[in-house]
């Protein structure tokens, strides 16, 4: 059973307490593997720096960048998919802080020393320890990871410094009276001068500060101030330079590689070229997000790619949308990092074993799926149901200390009932999911009613059968869909490319008098309809269709083999 400790926190940005406290968990936890947690959120004035910039801050405090881990909510053991729960024990390590406000022990067991829910088992009518515990109850048999988390509290790493805190050193570099001046607050939080590094954390936080002056100038000249994040130069990016981290365990876990076919040799081109184009077609934003997962942050073309990147994956993932509507500059920069990718980022199929059985239990009943895979109940799940059931003004003054999350926690795996009538989002949330117009005629709906009718009637409809949805939603949409977090984005692409067009041929069919079409081949041809359409126009991107016919042939002047389409090397012709 793997042993790990994370270290989680905003590191916005990572200081020299930090390191302290890393280097410590290291010489406490000997055989363990000590990683950082950490989100890719970036919010104007409290959290400048992306994920990639964390992991290049790190590296300046010399800790590989591998160990630095993104996770959505990074205090929460769900976004930690690098790792296989079933067989991993984990160790959160948290600052006296974050104990007293986070994972406040408040209803201790005095018999067994567990910190209880509140809330009895609906199955069983006990009540249950909650998942987070002290790390002095592990006992002889340490639960794995899918059950519990333990915490252990950090003592202070004092640094002797008049700076000891993020926040404190981000005022001081504003406050500095100019750049040798800040140059001087940076050396006093790490062992050794990074020019590069002094300069990405200068740029951002004093150049966010005089974004702010620039509003101030405006607003004093009667001006029409900018909403917007601070003024951002985009670096120039040479897909050329960039290179690409070594597998770790934590990366393999999860990587493409695990998708090839068996026995195939994951790191030949010609194997992941092929793989690596239907993941394009299928699912691009998890492809790129695995690339992307492991460019190398050690210089700044590296972080500028990334930062590219990061903006292109959060179109796909936003509007269900793939790389042909990408706009031409973006679509060309992803080609060339991919093929840059097949040909020099090595891959490990990491121990997948559970990888294939994992979503055939998986079904329609979106409730079922948020017990099984939501957040642990008890203080986080009431947090969750809060934000749920309050506007984010509201939330932020009953919780100020998740004040942040409340957007991403709007989505709460543990609430069953139907919310309150208030115009909140999860009430509206709710509506637009399970209710639809009751004055639709059910046997026949127009077009218009299609993408109001709730999941299960669409399926019922188009004869999609519930047994046969993860294979389906599989072989159309996304074949990385084996996790959990993104179970309902895909149902949803999944729904409106394949099930509602389905629906419309459908109702088509009947409104012009013709015999209605199977129900289920109809789902089918629209899903592989879908699939040639997006093929074809993936096959015209960036030199992907000269790639395939890249195949020798013998020059019928000189006999000797060459690149069909390309002039011979030896004799010149064509």
């Amino acid at each position: 059973m793997k042993k790990i400790v994370i270290y989680p926190g905003r590191f916005q940005p990572m200081l020299s307490h930090h390191a302290k406290v890393f280097d410590y968990l290291n010489t406490q936890f000997k055989d363990y593997e000590v990683y950082i947690g950490t989100s890719n959120k970036v919010e104007e004035g409290k959290s400048p720096f992306n994920f990639k910039e964390k992991q290049k801050i790190a590296m300046a405090h010399g800790i590989d960048p591998n160990r630095v881990l993104e996770a959505q909510q990074p205090y929460v053991h769900t976004f930690y998919d690098q790792f296989d729960h079933s067989d991993t024990m984990v160790i959160f390590a948290v600052g006296e802080k974050d104990m007293n406000t986070r994972f406040a022990m408040n209803n201790v067991d005095p018999d067994t020393g567990l910190d209880m829910k509140v809330r009895p088992n609906k199955d069983t009518g006990e009540i249950d320890p909650k998942y987070y515990q002290m790390i002095n109850s592990i006992g002889e048999t340490p639960l794995t990871m899918d059950k519990r988390g333990y915490l252990f509290e950090v003592p202070n790493q004092k640094d002797g410094e008049e700076v000891s805190s993020a926040s404190a050193f981000r005022e001081a570099l504003k406050n500095s009276p100019d750049k040798e001046a800040a140059k001087k607050v940076f050396e006093k939080q790490f062992k050794e001068y990074n020019e590069e590094v002094f300069n990405l954390i200068y740029d951002k936080i004093v150049g966010e500060k005089m974004s702010e002056d620039l509003n101030i100038l405006k607003q004093l000249a009667g001006l029409e101030i900018d909403e917007s994040a601070p003024v951002e130069f985009e670096d120039h990016v040479e897909v050329k330079d960039v290179s690409f981290t070594p597998p770790s365990k934590s990366t393999a876990y999860h990587s493409i590689a695990n998708r090839f076919p068996d026995g195939a040799d994951v790191n030949d081109p010609a194997v992941k070229r092929e793989e690596f184009i239907q993941a394009l077609l299928k699912s691009p934003a998890n492809l790129l997000a695995e690339i992307n997962e492991r460019i190398s942050p050690a210089d700044d073309n590296g972080l500028a790619a990334s930062e590219k990147l990061n903006k292109i994956i959060s179109v796909l993932e936003k509007d269900g949308a793939n790389l042909t509507d990408l706009k031409d500059d973006d679509k060309k920069f992803c080609m060339e990092l991919v093929k840059k990718a097949i040909k020099e980022m090595e891959l490990d199929a990491g121990d997948d074993s559970e990888y294939e059985e994992q979503p055939k239990e998986e079904n329609l009943d979106l409730s079922d799926i948020r017990d099984d895979y939501g957040i642990e109940e008890g203080r986080m799940s009431d947090i969750h149901q809060a934000a749920n059931e309050m506007d984010k003004e509201e939330f932020a003054k009953e919780h100020p200390e998740f004040a942040d999350d409340w957007e991403s926690m709007q989505n709460d795996p543990d609430a069953e009932d139907e919310p309150r009538d208030d115009g909140s989002p999860a009430y509206k949330k709710y509506i637009g999911k399970h209710k639809h117009d009751e004055s639709v005629n059910e046997s026949e709906p127009s077009e218009e009613s299609i993408s109001d009718m709730s999941d299960e009637d669409l399926m019922d409809y188009v004869g999609q059968k519930e047994e046969d949805l993860i294979d389906d939603m599989q072989q159309h949409i996304a074949p990385d869909f084996l996790h959990k977090d993104n179970y309902e984005e895909t149902f949803e692409k999944y729904r409106e490319e394949v099930l509602e067009p389905a629906a419309h041929d459908i109702s088509q069919d009947a409104a012009d008098g013709m015999e209605p079409r199977d129900a289920e081949e109809s789902v089918e041809d629209t899903g592989n309809k879908a699939l040639e359409a997006a093929m074809e126009e993936l096959k015209k991107l960036a030199g992907l269709e000269l790639e395939e016919k890249e195949k020798t042939e013998p020059c019928p002047k000189c006999g000797k083999q060459r690149i069909i389409l390309k002039a011979c090397a030896s004799c010149g012709c064509s």
